[in-house]
C-alpha cells in the first residue's frame, strides 16, 4: 500500500505583491478545506454516422478554487484576496498537494468573497477563484520549495 497525501500538508501559494503574471511563491497559512475543481467544456460531435454512442470533443479545460479563510485582522494573504476582489484584478495562486508537489499555477479572478458570521463560531470568508489567462497561461507545475 502506498503513502497517502493529507490535506493538512497541501499548500496554497500566492504572489505577495499581488501582481498578475508573476509566479505565486508565498504560502497562505490561513486556508482550510481547499478544493481544486478541474472540469472540461465539451461540444457534441454526434453525427448520423454515430450508430450507437453519442460523441463529444473537449474544447476547453475549466478550473476553479474554493476555499475558506479565517478572519484574522493582520493576515496579509486575506488582505490580498480582498484587494484583488474589490479591484476586480487577478491574483497569482498556486495550489499544490504537498510542499514539493504539483498543482495548477495561474492567475485567478476572485469571483466570490463571502463573509460568514456564525453566532457560535469564528468569522470566515468563503472564496471562489476562477482562471484568468490575460497575463499568462495556466500551467500544471511542480513546486520547488
Amino acid at each position: 500500500m502506498g503513502a497517502y497525501r493529507f490535506g493538512k500538508d497541501a499548500l496554497l501559494l500566492y504572489d505577495a505583491y499581488a501582481s498578475a503574471g508573476s509566479q505565486a511563491t508565498t504560502e497562505m497559512d490561513n486556508v482550510r478545506d481547499l478544493t481544486l475543481n478541474l472540469t472540461s467544456v465539451e461540444v457534441d460531435t454526434t453525427t448520423r454516422a454515430s450508430t450507437l454512442f453519442k460523441s463529444s470533443k473537449v474544447v476547453f479545460l475549466d478550473a476553479s478554487l474554493d476555499f475558506e479563510m479565517l478572519d484574522e485582522a493582520s493576515d496579509t494573504a486575506l488582505a490580498a484576496i480582498s484587494a484583488a476582489y474589490m479591484a476586480m484584478e487577478p491574483l497569482p495562486l498556486f495550489p499544490v498537494d504537498v510542499s514539493a508537489g504539483e498543482g495548477l499555477d495561474a492567475d485567478w479572478n476572485i469571483t466570490s468573497f463571502t463573509r460568514n458570521e456564525p453566532l457560535e463560531g469564528v468569522v470566515t470568508y468563503s472564496v471562489t477563484a476562477k482562471i484568468n489567462n490575460e497575463s499568462r497561461e495556466p500551467t500544471w507545475a511542480t513546486h520547488s520549495p
